[in-house]
């Protein structure tokens, strides 16, 4: 066997893999976003994030194969949470969380957490929908991701604002009533 074997399979291993810039990007912008999105489907913070960094990497092993990375993450994303035992909250000492800084950009104010109380007050397919919506997705992509036809995203899509509107109407009065 030759002294230039080695090097080549060093110099192989050294290369970064393709696509690895653009995962990094994606992993940068979309992180928190991916939590958010997790916990509009009545997640904790704490499993928003195992499961959307279960679905980051999963998808780092399939990263060469997938087409549309931010609705497979989110697919993948609410598939692990859904899968996944209700994670129980500490009762030690939290690390601290300069440990965890994507938690500060999660972190929910007053009213988005009055949305995302109503919200999880929803049947799951209008959360769903809602979810999509909220991250931007068009319905014709919420249909194709949710696997169900463009009318009945419409439908839920109606309902659940009709729901969301009455519930935060209600507790806007009661916030005032106090």
């Amino acid at each position: 066997m030759s002294d230039a074997a080695p090097e080549r399979v060093a110099t192989r291993a050294a290369r970064p893999r393709p696509g690895v810039q653009e995962f990094s990007t994606l992993y940068e912008n979309e992180m928190a976003k991916l939590m958010r999105f997790v916990m509009k489907h009545g997640a904790s913070t704490t499993e928003a994030t195992d499961a959307a960094q279960s679905a980051f990497s999963l998808a780092w092993g399939s990263w060469d194969r997938i087409r549309e990375p931010k609705a497979w993450l989110r697919t993948v994303a609410v598939r692990e949470y859904l899968r996944r035992p209700p994670v129980e909250t500490p009762i030690d000492a939290v690390p601290d969380r300069a440990a965890f800084p994507l938690l500060d950009s999660v972190e929910l104010g007053e009213q988005e957490q009055r949305v995302m109380d109503a919200l999880h007050t929803l049947p799951m397919k209008q959360r769903q929908v809602m979810a999509w919506h909220y991250d931007g997705f068009p319905n014709a992509q919420i249909a194709k991701e949710m696997g169900i036809n463009e009318a009945a995203v419409r439908q839920n899509l109606h309902r659940a604002r009709e729901r969301l509107k009455e519930l935060l109407l209600r507790t806007a009065g009661e916030a005032g009533d106090e």
